[in-house]
């Protein structure tokens, strides 16, 4: 008895500890993967000691981002870990993408790749299936309207030009970005997403809507198809008349053709 007693004192300093080392250094930096998981469990799993639960976790899943990313299902088979816990780690995403939506709330204005790339990558946190979101604009850059325009794999080229044509339309745009993840891959544009981009530019451009830009996020990573000359033909323009910068491209923001 006086052996529980003393493992609990000495695990309830090791918890105190670990608190006061964040607190101090206001970060995570010096924190292992595990530390950090382990002390994200202390707020579910009381009393305990949850650093075999944090290593089970990354042994199974392989990494913090993975872990992050599991299902409740999958967070839950690990053994030890309790539904509280469970539910606490599959919140971390949603939360880090209300983080980012707050922080980039105030952006009301788009007029180059990088502040495009900048808005998007954070809507896609925590998303295991692709989606397609879309921008609209008038132009001066302001954003009129930000929609998800398809989730998953329902989706088709032809709804997806119609609903882009109606929110557009709506809110009177007159220039676009669109957006989409590779959930499991590089960012890097494949045959489909260039004639895609094509097919939606060139719909676009017949009711005077410019579509600026098609950018592609994986994690951290993004590619902008209008930053790169060999996707020039895309958006319907002659590459030289697009304002290359050092990391993208600035955006021209009324129809050319109009």
């Amino acid at each position: 008895m006086e052996n529980n007693s003393n493992r609990t004192v000495s695990h309830s300093g090791h918890r105190m500890r670990m608190k006061e080392r964040f607190l101090k250094d206001g970060n995570f930096d010096s924190f292992s993967d595990v530390n950090i998981l382990e002390m994200l469990l202390f707020y579910a799993i009381p009393m305990k000691d949850t650093n075999p639960i944090a290593h089970a976790l990354l042994d199974k899943f392989g990494s913090l981002d993975c872990v992050f990313n599991a299902s409740y299902d999958a967070i839950i088979s690990v053994p030890g870990v309790t539904p509280n816990a469970a539910s606490l780690i599959a919140m971390v995403p949603a939360l880090t993408k209300v983080y980012f939506d707050s922080a980039t709330s105030q952006t009301d204005t788009i007029t180059s790749s990088e502040q495009a790339a900048e808005y998007l990558i954070p809507k896609f946190i925590g998303l295991t299936h692709e989606a397609l979101y879309l921008i609209a604009l008038n132009k001066r850059g302001k954003i009129l309207n930000f929609a998800c325009v398809s989730s998953g794999n329902a989706s088709s080229t032809d709804s997806d030009i119609r609903k882009i044509v109606s929110i557009l339309l709506d809110c009177k745009a007159t220039a676009a970005i669109i957006s989409h993840n590779h959930p499991n891959g590089l960012c890097i544009p494949s045959k489909d997403d260039h004639n895609v981009t094509y097919e939606i530019s060139k719909v676009l451009s017949s009711i005077d809507i410019r579509l600026v830009d098609h950018i592609i996020v994986s994690g951290r990573e993004h590619f902008s198809l209008a930053s790169n000359r060999r996707f020039a033909d895309c958006f319907l323009v002659d590459c030289d008349k697009i304002r290359f910068a050092q990391n993208g491209c600035e955006y021209e923001l009324e129809n050319q053709n109009a």
